[in-house]
């Protein structure tokens, strides 16, 4: 190839790249969405940049959260996500006040009134709170286009404003399982209104005497904001809901069941989803004829059932893994999706499915009366990582399009009703502040993990799925011994939530596997008829003792051109499951291609079998992990397969000094190795492959690579089973102006031939971080560390003055500073001094490092009307002198330390320039912050406060 010819296809993938950050969401993929990043307690602000960079990193497209878009927190969590190429959905208070009780009275419960004509005044009514009366009647136009309450001034005027610039944003999601809801008012009770709310379905009866959802209500509120909403000349949007399945369990069904629980039947469900792939809009009235129905299909759903349940307590000594209970509600989560999947695709519309993340874990629901563990059958379990992954599976198998994993953020039922009975916390990926479960007990001990005693975490070994013998493949620690030692609780709490972390620590692989296969999985569907059914899979062995079936689908891409095998292990309890895959060209449709060879995409490479002319079969062997899955391709090798490149998000490494990064960042002025992947589909092969890496931040190229492909070999003994992959590989070193979130493009160049190229790039994000004076300077960050022979146990504090108590130093917390301020009676209230850690022989360069940051909380238990423990101040020394006075850190920002033993908070960075007369100078050798209070409320026996420090930064600032 020509250097004139290498230069052309290097210039066509930057233009490439630099289109493909603002386009729509790629369609060449299985989306991976984190549902509810933001709930009661885990705000805005727990949203970091760096989660969502982390997120990312755990193979994740996109996020949901809910609130008013047009709120200025929920702007900056938007432009987070865009900053860091995170898509998002959001579920927006301009649509949900509508139907929410928590909504302003002016918006909520508004409906379209089916006894009045669309041409009435009073074609739309609001109905008072309890629904037994309407408190206001409008007409269609009013409702449509007024000035105050109307359709057109929220979700246009309003919402699509609010949203316009920010070219990251998916979808909203909204109405969430309003299928269910709706059908629920009109079954539970007799009220009048409530039938309309949510206002998605027409009052259409069945011959039950309940709605039927048959029919999406044309005119009604929902079709109003959807038509809107996507079809607006601002923004358009696309608009959509989840679907709740509708389903009865009867009581003998499941152990423990107090009665029956009836939601319908999977055919209402089927019937629910229907009418919404026939929805259609009604425009409002006008002077003339009234204009006919336009069509409001939706682009895709979602759905959700959550399989994952409690056996009630007194039967849980027999409870396991695979038992007849868990088969029970795996069979029926399949028939569920089946009713909810397949009516959707005789529309041609895609289903997002919602994998359950989450489980009960504590609250008063889960005790009786007397404090002892008491829960009930059916009550929400959280998951064993095998059955997320076995979940995550099943859903492909069944022909959902989306994995969207339900929830992210932990989460209390009714945070605004802790005392009530029912109420409990729901365990998900993260704890409810969008923390690890296994973060450093400094980094959660101070931050409210949970809301009061009644909600602390139960111990993982009294519940499933950690019990003992409910899972064979997760083996709890025993505790810590019960003993008098500092760190007790510290090395209790590690024990008790590591458990809790095991879903969100496997979470990143599994869905690594999922779009390791979305390039080809994405446009996959069953064959027509019982040809979907035309493979079989069983044990190659002695069958096992409680043993799953698993599952297997035949699939053909959208061409219906080729054939492809899909099954799933759902033997839960065991891994490396030995099973043959047979399949009679005869159960198969005419185009698939049956030889003894199969292209594996779950591993990149070609299987072999064997063939028997005497049964015409062809027989497989695989060994599957639990809940693991295999996507393999029918393919002739008599022709040569076209070399075709892929690359998916999981193919990116990061090294650094040879060591291979977790998390792709680095600091600024270190160097790292960027290595892309790409695997060639074909037994083909190519060479000249021309690969770049461009930062569409930077708007520029950091390097290109040429790769070479031999082709997927596939003869025995040697070549079979081998993956064609080639390595490019690229070194970046980012400065001070690259602080921040990078999003890169590694692409290969597509030739004339290739079968697919639209798999030839991936996107990732990098960060990149500012350094650190302790870090880069000294070598140690100020962490806290413990260590040295001063009373306080951290050498990142070389000093302290005034009245801090000589014996309230504690050390139960690794890796935290932990103090106490006496009072004074005869100097100032409270005041207590530290010395951040300088060598003597070194100096702090006060050009580059102004940007301070700190993690702590006090407790200033006679001052708890306030939520500042105390104010902060700053002092600095050269070799010379001290150079200015004190000055208040905190005062021209809206930090403050939190006062109490739940209010932990990072505090900054805050630009020591701007603190008024600092005079923040050169060459400084000491570097002094102060705690400070005024008279506690009662000046008789003042308590001490305490001050905790987990960490202090010193770096330099971001351009």
């Amino acid at each position: 190839m020509t250097r004139f010819i290498v230069a052309l296809t290097i210039l066509s993938l930057l233009f490439i790249s630099a289109e493909a950050v603002y386009s729509s969401f790629p369609d060449n993929t299985i989306p991976t969405l984190a549902m509810r990043i933001v709930g009661s307690y885990a705000s805005f602000e727990y949203t970091t940049i760096e989660l969502l960079c982390e997120l990312s990193w755990l193979n994740f497209d996109a996020v949901n959260f809910e609130g008013t878009a047009s709120y200025s927190n929920f702007q900056n969590l938007m432009s987070r996500c865009d900053s860091a190429g995170m898509y998002y959905s959001i579920c927006p208070g301009e649509v949900m006040q509508y139907l929410k009780a928590w909504g302003d009275s002016t918006y909520r419960y508004w409906f379209r009134n089916s006894d009045e004509s669309l041409t009435s005044e009073d074609c739309f009514a609001r109905s008072n709170a309890d629904f037994d009366d309407i408190e206001e009647n409008t007409s269609a136009v009013l409702m449509h286009e007024g000035e105050d309450y109307s359709l057109m001034t929220t979700v246009v005027d309003e919402l699509a404003w609010s949203t316009s610039s920010h070219p990251f944003l998916w979808f909203y999601e909204v109405y969430d399982e309003a299928n269910s809801q709706q059908g629920r008012h009109a079954v539970e009770d007799t009220l009048p209104w409530n039938d309309y709310i949510p206002n998605v379905y027409t009052q259409d009866t069945s011959s039950a005497d309940t709605l039927s959802l048959e029919e999406v209500e044309t005119s009604g509120i929902f079709s109003w904001q959807k038509y809107l909403a996507e079809n607006n000349n601002q923004n358009e949007i696309t608009f959509t809901m989840n679907f709740a399945l509708l389903h009865t369990i009867d009581q003998e069904d499941y152990t423990g069941l107090g009665g029956d629980i009836v939601y319908g039947t999977m055919t209402d469900q089927a019937i629910s989803v229907r009418a919404m792939m026939e929805a259609k809009y009604q425009p409002p009235p006008g002077e003339g004829p009234t204009p006919e129905p336009i069509d409001n299909s939706p682009e895709f759903i979602m759905f959700d059932y959550y399989p994952f349940r409690y056996v009630d307590i007194d039967s849980s000594s027999s409870t396991e893994m695979c038992d007849d209970d868990w088969l029970f509600l795996i069979d029926h989560f399949e028939e569920g999706i089946d009713s909810t999947v397949i009516p959707a695709l005789e529309y041609d519309t895609p289903v997002y499915f919602f994998p359950q993340t989450f489980g009960r874990a504590g609250g008063p629901a889960m005790y009786d009366s007397s404090g002892t563990l008491d829960y009930d059958s059916y009550r929400h379990r959280k998951p064993a990582p095998q059955e997320f992954r076995m979940l995550c599976n099943l859903a492909l198998l069944h022909q959902a399009k989306g994995i969207f994993p339900y929830n992210l953020s932990s989460y209390i039922s009714r945070p605004d009703s802790l005392a009530l009975p029912g109420n409990h916390i729901m365990s998900s990926l993260l704890d409810l502040h969008n923390i690890p479960f296994d973060a450093p007990y400094e980094e959660w001990v101070y931050t409210g993990r949970w809301p009061n005693a009644d909600y602390e975490y139960i111990r993982p070994d009294s519940l499933p799925p950690w019990i003992d013998g409910f899972d064979p493949l997760y083996e709890l620690e025993d505790p810590p011994s019960e003993a008098e030692y500092a760190k007790y609780w510290e090395d209790y709490f590690e024990w008790l939530f590591l458990p809790y972390a095991d879903l969100y620590n496997n979470i990143g692989g599994i869905l690594a596997d999922v779009k390791w296969i979305g390039p080809e999985m994405h446009d996959l569907w069953w064959c027509s008829d019982t040809l979907c059914d035309g493979a079989d899979i069983s044990y190659d062995g002695i069958t096992p003792g409680s043993f799953i079936t698993p599952v297997i689908k035949v699939f053909e891409d959208s061409a219906q051109e080729t054939c492809y095998l899909f099954y799933v292990d759902r033997y839960c309890i065991s891994d490396n499951n030995p099973y043959e895959i047979t399949f009679n060209p005869d159960s198969l449709p005419n185009h698939a291609d049956c030889t003894t060879r199969l292209l594996d995409h779950s591993r990149r490479f070609i299987m072999d079998g064997t063939y028997s002319p005497r049964e015409t079969l062809y027989t497989f062997l695989d060994t599957l992990d639990a809940g693991e899955s295999r996507l393999v391709q029918l393919v002739d090798l008599t022709s040569v397969l076209a070399a075709d490149v892929r690359i998916t998000s999981s193919d990116i490494r990061v090294l650094q000094a040879s060591d291979t990064l977790v998390r792709m960042e680095t600091t600024a002025g270190d160097s790292v190795d960027i290595y892309a992947y790409f695997y060639n589909m074909g037994t083909a092969s190519k060479s000249d492959v021309i690969v770049t890496l461009y930062d569409s931040t930077a708007d520029s190229l950091i390097g290109s690579d040429t790769l070479e492909f031999d082709g997927l070999g596939y003869f025995l003994p040697d070549s079979c089973r081998s993956c064609d992959r080639s390595t490019a590989s690229f070194t970046w070193t980012p400065d001070s102006t690259d602080i921040g979130v990078h999003r890169f493009t590694a692409a290969a160049a597509t030739w004339g031939g290739e079968p697919d190229s639209s798999d030839n790039s991936v996107d990732f994000v990098f960060l990149v971080n500012p350094r650190d004076y302790a870090t880069e300077v000294l070598g140690d960050s100020w962490n806290m560390s413990e260590g040295g022979s001063n009373d306080w146990n951290t050498d990142d504090i070389e000093a302290v003055a005034i009245n801090w108590n000589a014996t309230g130093w504690t050390d139960s917390v690794s890796g935290m500073f932990e103090g106490a301020i006496d009072f004074d009676s005869e100097g100032y209230p409270f005041r207590g001094d530290i010395s951040i850690a300088i060598p003597e022989d070194s100096t702090i360069d006060s050009d580059l490092y102004h940007m301070l940051s700190f993690g702590i909380v006090g407790y200033n238990p006679d001052y708890n009307t306030s939520p500042n423990s105390c104010v902060m101040f700053i002092r600095w020394k050269d070799d010379e002198c001290w150079q200015p006075d004190w000055c208040n850190l905190l005062s021209t920002s809206d930090y403050y330390v939190g006062n109490g033993w739940d209010e932990w908070s990072s505090i900054g960075p805050i630009d020591l320039n701007d603190i008024e007369d600092l005079d923040w100078g050169d060459d400084i050798t000491e570097l002094w912050l102060r705690f400070q209070s005024g008279n506690p409320d009662s000046l008789e026996n003042p308590d001490s406060i305490s001050i905790r420090i987990g960490w202090i930064k010193l770096e330099e600032s971001a351009p």
